[in-house]
């Protein structure tokens, strides 16, 4: 029996020999790796697709994570970076998409028609624009609109918006990533370019005011630079673009959008910003050297009344009346409220009007594809 108690303690020591012995031999090949390998595959890990060089880790993969340059002819169409001048109106589409809605693409056609020795820009996320798309190759037939790339890495390539971007803050809440982004682009490249800037869900009525560095009344006491035209460098987007990190919230809607630019404004003049946002403006009013358009300019039908107000976009019978009675510069449709919402070609409702009139080609594309728009 001892000799047995003998072998079995031998054994169990030559097992945990063995055990230790593999374990240091596990180690040392770790060790062994080098750490400018680990790095290089974690966080500078590159690749090389068509001719393009580009990181794992951009902007791009993470606000478009889909986006990508599958062939040669994708390369061949691939959209570059192009800043608007101070004559340009520009727009924005942040959502990744390679082609614009019916009612995006009346938007863009409304302002190219009443503006038509004006240079129209929009600027896209996506890599590439879909030239196949009936809507895309409407737009492209007119002579003064252009499409590029927007492109983040150079829009914010200074600070403070620069580490701002860099750390993705704008993605903390990943639904809400392209209206932020929307919001801290258009006023940083209001204050880098200037130009004309509109949201994609207004459509252009008759030619804008005169003159720049002007903006809108919004609602509730506050303004927007949803549609505004300003010069480079104005002291309004300087103080916005410098406050952008520290009022930035990612939970609420407007924290660097209308709210943001209503505090800068108040800051500027706030003896008569008070007294433009008390009154119901009727008329255009000053604030510092910056022209405040009443909210009927822009906003015939007033956000405050909701999706049970803006119902009456689609409402059959009450077009042509309102073309009669406006005398705004622009239809803000705010698709945030009524994206969802059908039009049912045929019915001669507002917003069938309007298009038919200021975006007829679009409106004749979308009407060849589909009843509905």
């Amino acid at each position: 029996m001892a000799i047995f108690r003998d072998r079995i303690r031998g054994y169990r020591c030559h097992r945990l020999i063995a055990a230790v012995v593999i374990s240091c031999m596990v180690i040392s090949v770790f060790l062994l790796v080098p750490l400018t390998s680990l790095d290089s595959k974690s966080s500078d890990v590159r690749q090389v697709k068509y001719g393009h060089r580009f990181t794992y880790k951009t902007w791009l993969d993470h606000l478009c994570p889909r986006s990508q340059i599958r062939d040669a002819q994708a390369q061949q169409l691939r959209l570059k970076w192009e800043a608007p001048s101070v004559k340009t109106i520009f727009f924005m589409q942040t959502s990744c998409a390679d082609a614009l809605t019916a009612r995006e693409a009346c938007a863009v056609e409304s302002f190219a028609q009443h503006h038509p020795d004006r240079p129209i820009l929009l600027l896209m996320t996506s890599f590439t624009m879909n030239h196949t798309n009936p809507i895309m190759q409407t737009l492209l037939q007119l002579p003064n609109f252009r499409a590029a790339y927007l492109d983040l890495d150079v829009v914010f390539s200074e600070e403070p918006l620069r580490t701002w971007h860099t750390d993705r803050n704008w993605l903390i809440v990943e639904r809400k990533a392209g209206m932020m982004l929307s919001d801290a682009s258009r006023s940083e490249i209001l204050r880098r370019f200037g130009g004309t800037y509109t949201d994609l869900d207004a459509i252009a009525l008759r030619p804008l005011p005169n003159g720049t560095n002007w903006l809108a009344e919004f609602y509730d006491g506050r303004v927007t630079a949803a549609l505004s035209s300003f010069l480079p460098g104005h002291n309004l987007f300087q103080r916005v673009v410098d406050a952008i990190p520290r009022a930035f919230n990612p939970y609420a809607c407007c924290s660097i959008g209308p709210d943001l630019v209503t505090a800068e404004m108040r800051h500027l003049c706030p003896d008569a910003f008070s007294s433009i946002v008390a009154n119901d403006l009727q008329e255009s009013a000053m604030c510092s050297d910056i022209t405040v358009l009443p909210i009927g300019n822009f906003y015939p039908i007033n956000y405050e009344m909701g999706p049970r107000g803006f119902s009456q976009l689609l409402r059959s019978g009450t077009g042509q009346e309102f073309l009669k009675s406006t005398k705004a510069h622009s239809l803000h449709l705010f698709s945030s409220l009524t994206a969802k919402d059908l039009l049912y070609l045929g019915g001669g409702s507002i917003l069938e009007e309007v298009a038919k009139k200021y975006c007829p080609k679009v409106f004749k594309a979308q009407r060849s594809i589909s009843a509905v728009m």
